[in-house]
């Protein structure tokens, strides 16, 4: 998106762009890119029959409609999709790396799990999983076709090899050790490990699941954790405690343990929610500071400080490499955030998107 435009009050650049790229500026600012979008969007579909030809960046769920919507174009020129055409109304999912299939929690009855395939073609269908566990909470899916998947009605976790073509499931693994709830897992890179972040309210644990022998291992204690990743071919761990405000990383999880705080108060860090392994570093989504902080390893401190319009819920992957979905799908705009160059970019709200549908005849993945 590039509009030529006059500026607004504060803004002296007329030739900056808007639409695509967040610049900070408040809600005065969001406003006025939100009608610069508008615009924009009638604009393109009026004066190209053709519409949006785009490649898809990545899925998203709408949790207004039930529904899974794809993310036409690139980041900084991307519109939100018409929801997939799927027989079930979809509650929770995680993407696969390349875009083509799903692991998704449905609506009725909730936590059922199920497979999306096809996300790039014409007729996406979902397929009932029956060996899962019932009541499906949390879902980890790693880039080799395993998952992880986790219920706190069962208190279970369960590992999924195979994924798509031939999903093999383990036998469930109790996590009655775990102390207090569990805040979210995530699975490791060769699908038999995975961690799991949980805590009563004022302490809690990272631990670590192993799918050969079943078992539950504290890895170390904590607070509040919120998130938890690994690192380092599943050497090392990362993990954000929103009690503490710290992101903390533990070297050597299996040997000596060498604990180190990464980022803290200090660093502009208030509540992190969400945090993502990037190349070289980590990011950290913080809600109560509205930030994302990037650390860097090879630089040994932090890289970007990056304000946020919204509150962060999530850095969920999308297909584009490095880059993460920032919130929930809504009536305003999906934020994006780019690691690679610190940047945050904005898809416009649903509105807009079926505005642009409308006009152009289009719907769905293009």
């Amino acid at each position: 998106w590039r509009i030529v435009t006059p500026p607004p009050p504060g803004r002296a650049d007329p030739d900056e762009p808007f639409g695509g790229e967040y610049h900070g500026g408040g809600p005065a600012m969001n406003r006025w890119g939100c009608a610069c979008l508008l615009f924009a969007a009638l604009f393109r579909a009026t004066g190209q029959p053709s519409g949006i030809e785009a490649p898809v960046a990545g899925f998203v769920v709408d949790a207004q409609t039930h529904s899974i919507r794809p993310i036409n174009g690139l980041p900084g020129s991307s519109l939100l999709g018409q929801p997939l055409t799927l027989d079930t109304q979809v509650q929770t999912a995680r993407f696969s790396g390349g875009g083509d299939y799903a692991l998704a929690t449905v609506k009725d009855p909730p936590g059922r799990l199920v497979l999306i395939q096809g996300l790039k073609g014409r007729t996406p269908y979902a397929r009932d999983l029956a060996d899962a566990i019932v009541s499906v909470d949390f879902i980890s899916l790693n880039d080799n076709g395993s998952a992880a998947i986790c219920s706190m009605a069962s208190s279970q976790l369960q590992f999924v090899t195979g994924l798509p073509g031939a999903p093999v499931f383990s036998a469930p693994i109790d996590l009655t050790p775990v102390q207090g709830l569990v805040a979210g897992i995530s699975i490791g890179s060769q699908g038999q490990i995975a961690l799991v972040a949980a805590s009563d309210g004022s302490y809690g644990g990272i631990y670590e699941v192993a799918s050969q022998n079943a078992s539950v291992e504290l890895i170390t204690r904590a607070n509040q954790p919120s998130a938890a990743t690994y690192l380092n071919r599943d050497r090392d761990v990362v993990f954000a405690d929103p009690f503490l405000n710290e992101v903390i990383l533990v070297q050597d999880i299996h040997g000596g343990k060498l604990f180190s705080v990464l980022v803290g108060p200090a660093d502009h860090v208030e509540t992190p929610v969400a945090l993502q392994a990037i190349d070289g570093g980590v990011a950290v989504a913080n809600s109560g500071s509205k930030n994302i902080v990037q650390y860097d390893f090879s630089a040994g401190r932090i890289v970007a400080d990056i304000p946020l319009p919204v509150v962060p819920a999530a850095l969920d992957n999308l297909t584009i490499r490095g880059v993460f979905v920032v919130n929930r799908t809504g009536t305003g705009p999906l934020y994006l955030y780019s690691s690679s160059d610190s940047s945050v970019r904005f898809v416009p709200p649903p509105i807009v998107s079926a505005l642009h549908d409308a006009v152009s005849g289009r719907s769905g993945v293009h």
